[in-house]
């Protein structure tokens, strides 16, 4: 498993790669299709990273693990951890209040 994650990344780098310098010989030469070369290889440049972000953000949330596309991946870790009462019981603001800033002190 590790050895293919590891050729899918080369694989992924060398693609980057054949684009950017796909996109460098287009800014230098002066051909018809030239323009229309440039602004391509701009928006895969561009586009590729963006959704290979965006996949592995789904993945995540689908199977419930935790990726590296994740923006905040230690966001539960902030939230303070109120007892949970089984039947359900609502909090006032002065008991959430208060159990937030027991919960900073115990940090």
């Amino acid at each position: 498993m590790k050895k293919t994650k590891q050729i899918a990344a080369i694989v992924a780098l060398l693609c980057i790669a054949a684009l950017i310098i796909g996109f460098i010989i287009s800014a230098f030469t002066t051909t018809a299709d030239s323009r229309n070369l440039f602004f391509a290889f701009f928006a895969a440049i561009i586009a590729l990273p963006l959704l290979a972000w965006l996949f592995l953000l789904c993945y995540g949330k689908i199977k419930g693990k935790h990726t590296m596309a994740e923006l905040f991946p230690n966001a539960s870790d902030d939230v303070p951890s109120i007892k949970s009462n089984p039947e359900h019981q609502v909090f006032t603001e002065e008991e959430l209040a208060q159990a937030m800033e027991s919960e900073k002190h115990n940090l």
